[in-house]
C-alpha cells in the first residue's frame, strides 16, 4: 500500500481531535482514518503501516511511550472505548491480536536467543483525556518512557483504561462468534449513557496522549 507524501486535505465542518464532523455529528473525516487507508503517513519514528487488514492498521504513534509502541486502528470509525458495544467483541480481540503480533515482531526478544519474553500493556484513554477522537488499542512493551509510565499506567486510572477491563465490560467469557468483516456505515452514535462501560468515575487527571 503507498503512503501519501503530503497530508491529504480534510473536508469542511467542524474538526475535534483528529476528526471532522458534518453539522448532523456523523464523521466526514479522521485522521486516522487517512493513515489507515495509506493517504498520510503516520507521524511516528517509522512511517509505515505495520500490519494492514480489512478490519485494522497498526503504526507507530508520535511520541511513542517506549522503542516499541504501537496503536491499533479500526477501520471503521469508533469514537472511543466508551462507545464500544458487544457486537464489537471480534473486532476488539482482533486488534488485540494484531497489537500482540506487531509488537512480537518488533521486540529484540524475538531474535535473541534466551531473552525472557518483556511486560506488554494493552490499554485505551477514556475521554476527555484521548488526543484523538478514533478508537485506538495502545499496544506497549515495557520499559517505558517515565512519562509513558504516567499516561499509560498498568491500572485502570481516570484517564487510561486496561483492555482487559474494556473486554470484560462488554461481555465476560468466550466469543460466540467469529469477524465477520466491517459493518457499514461510517458514524455511529453513542449509546445512551455513554456505551456498556459508561464514563470514567472520575475526569480529574492528568492529560493523556
Amino acid at each position: 500500500m503507498g503512503l501519501a507524501t503530503s497530508r491529504a486535505q480534510a473536508p469542511s465542518g467542524l474538526t475535534q481531535k483528529g476528526v471532522r464532523y458534518a453539522p448532523d455529528g456523523s464523521m466526514v473525516w479522521s485522521l486516522f482514518q487517512e493513515i489507515s487507508e495509506g493517504r498520510i503517513a503516520p507521524g511516528g519514528r517509522d512511517p509505515t503501516l505495520l500490519h494492514s487488514d480489512e478490519l485494522v492498521a497498526a503504526f507507530e504513534p508520535i511520541g511513542p511511550a517506549s522503542q516499541n509502541h504501537v496503536v491499533v486502528v479500526p477501520r471503521q470509525w469508533v469514537k472511543s472505548c466508551l462507545e464500544l458495544t458487544h457486537e464489537d467483541l471480534p473486532l476488539l480481540e482482533h486488534m488485540r491480536t494484531v497489537g500482540e503480533k506487531v509488537l512480537a515482531s518488533r521486540s529484540p526478544s524475538s531474535t535473541q536467543e534466551g531473552c525472557s519474553t518483556p511486560f506488554r500493556q494493552f490499554c485505551f484513554h477514556v475521554p476527555p483525556f484521548n488526543s484523538i477522537d478514533h478508537l485506538h488499542l495502545h499496544c506497549i512493551e515495557s520499559p517505558k518512557s517515565p512519562l509513558g509510565m504516567l499516561k499509560y499506567s498498568p491500572f485502570d486510572t481516570p484517564w487510561c483504561r486496561m483492555y482487559g477491563t474494556v473486554r470484560q465490560g462488554l461481555a465476560p467469557g468466550p466469543l460466540s462468534r467469529p469477524i465477520e468483516g466491517v459493518r457499514g456505515g461510517a458514524a455511529r452514535a453513542a449509546p445512551p449513557g455513554g456505551g456498556i462501560l459508561g464514563p470514567p468515575s472520575d475526569t480529574k487527571g492528568h492529560e493523556a496522549e
